[in-house]
């Protein structure tokens, strides 16, 4: 039985996070054994430890060479064949740590890394610096969009040391219902940590532009949380609402018409590969991946980031739309059901790799 290893750097909330648990959960455990070093707290912390094998949740924050010797000595200790990093440190002190130990090595950055408007500009460039340096020391690279495989590229990886696996979801958890409206109004959701990533702040600029009927419903928490409510409060922005946190990601897509993503910068958004398999019409800024995800006018809009004009004139187009807006969400699940649900997502990756 080969034991794999997955490695991550944060344990809070995110992409990164939902897609190792999924992968976790569907790993056959008949022939792989699976462990989990993460960092020690955060809420994905007890998901890992139900998941996984063995879980080992270590600090992630003491000096690089003593996080390395960490690393490496629970690596020999549970004889690691197949090492997989996930996030940007992980990526560099497990590639470095795993060296000697593991048959084989691979980092996905999950598009970290992958943005020229990150605040901590010099910080960025240093990683991908530290980064095309780690893959010269033999890890491979997976990629979660092929734009995100041409940046990695011109980092200075090889890009036949880059394989593009998209992320996937669990299709039995986002069954696509029939949707009727009928006097109530139109309901627009978007789900993701409050930071400045995400831009929320050009979605209420956006919702300013809109009519009330049109109702936009804003589910996570984070940094913005304050900020986000003091602005809509203050501005008397009737049209939004916050949601705080929400387990059940399915019954608030289930709920809505429409999806929208602000974003400045995304890998490949798992909250909107979340929407296409619940059916749902998409307007997304073009950033990352998303073009990949949603073909423009067809099953949405992609429209420029930090424009909150041309992102209230998507959204209402597809508000008046009638008919295209089902054809749009149907379009969307089609395109799940081929191309991004969590089956395909692991036949990439354990098909391509280990059979």
């Amino acid at each position: 039985m080969r034991t794999f290893v997955h490695i991550i750097s944060s344990s809070g909330t995110g992409g990164a996070q939902a897609v190792l648990c999924s992968i976790l959960r569907r790993t056959d455990k008949q022939r792989y054994s699976t462990i989990v070093i993460c960092a020690k707290d955060g809420e994905y912390v007890p998901e890992f430890e139900k998941w996984a094998g063995k879980c080992h949740c270590i600090d992630f924050e003491v000096s690089i060479p003593a996080l390395c010797q960490n690393i490496r000595r629970i690596l020999k200790a549970e004889q690691a064949d197949i090492v997989f990093n996930h996030l940007w440190k992980a990526c560099f002190v497990g590639a470095l740590a795993a060296r000697g130990i593991a048959t084989s090595t691979f980092n996905n950055l999950h598009g970290e890394l992958a943005t020229g408007t990150d605040p901590a500009k010099l910080k960025i460039a240093l990683f991908r610096q530290l980064y095309r340096w780690v893959s010269f020391l033999g890890a491979e690279s997976i990629a979660v969009s092929h734009y995100n495989k041409r940046e990695l590229v011109k980092y200075g990886v090889k890009a036949t040391k880059v394989r593009v696996v998209y992320n996937g979801v669990e299709s039995d958890r986002f069954v696509c219902p029939i949707r009727e409206r009928v006097g109530r109004p139109f309901r627009v959701i978007s789900t993701g940590r409050l930071h400045w990533q995400k831009g929320y702040d050009i979605l209420l600029d956006a919702a300013k532009l809109l009519p009330n009927d049109i109702q936009i419903s804003i589910a996570g928490t984070g940094d913005l949380n304050g900020h986000l409510q003091k602005r809509v409060k203050d501005e008397r922005i009737e049209n939004v609402s916050f949601l705080g946190f929400q387990s059940d990601v399915a019954r608030l897509l289930t709920e809505a018409d429409l999806f929208v993503l602000s974003s400045y910068w995304e890998g490949l958004s798992i909250s909107i590969i979340e929407a296409m398999a619940m059916g749902l019409p998409v307007v997304a800024t073009d950033v990352g991946g998303n073009r990949e995800l949603i073909d423009d006018g067809r099953g949405g809009y992609i429209v420029p980031s930090g424009n909150a004009e041309a992102l209230a004139e998507s959204i209402l187009n597809i508000y008046e739309s009638g008919m295209s807006t089902l054809q749009m969400g149907s379009y969307n699940r089609l395109k799940f059901e081929k191309e991004l649900t969590m089956k395909a997502m692991m036949n990439s990756v354990y098909g391509g790799y280990f059979q």
